[in-house]
């Protein structure tokens, strides 16, 4: 359940870039202050997994098709916010909602699954 958590942040989003107005900044206002308050009031988990667990979980292909998924939510969600742009008129402050919008899934999705998919590593048998 807490894989599929890493929607939530392009799903916030993509509504609010659909809503336009204010709702545009909620990947913003969802990033940057609910995202952390929640981490604030939430029990921390200290524990590790053990080298069996993480040798299972990098064997599981659930998490490389998580990753995969996430490839095209990153570009569709770019597709979509510049077709939006191109056939919407936008006041000011929608477009930089729009946009920041746009680069909190671009920064956290993009940047975070190219990083993982270039460096993951299969354990061998």
């Amino acid at each position: 359940m807490k894989y599929l958590l890493a929607y939530s942040i392009p799903l916030i989003s993509i509504l609010g870039i659909n809503e336009q107005g204010i709702a545009s900044y909620s990947g913003v206002i969802f990033s940057f202050l609910l995202i952390p308050i929640l981490e604030l009031v939430m029990p921390i988990d200290e524990s590790n997994y053990s080298e069996s667990q993480i040798k299972s979980k990098l064997e599981n292909n659930i998490f490389d098709y998580l990753l995969y998924v996430n490839i095209l939510i990153v570009y569709g969600i770019l597709l979509f916010t510049l077709i939006k742009i191109t056939n919407t008129k936008l006041e000011l402050y929608e477009q930089i909602g729009t946009i920041l919008s746009l680069g909190i899934v671009l920064g956290a999705n993009g940047i975070n699954v190219a990083h993982e998919l270039g460096h993951r590593k299969k354990y061998t048998k």
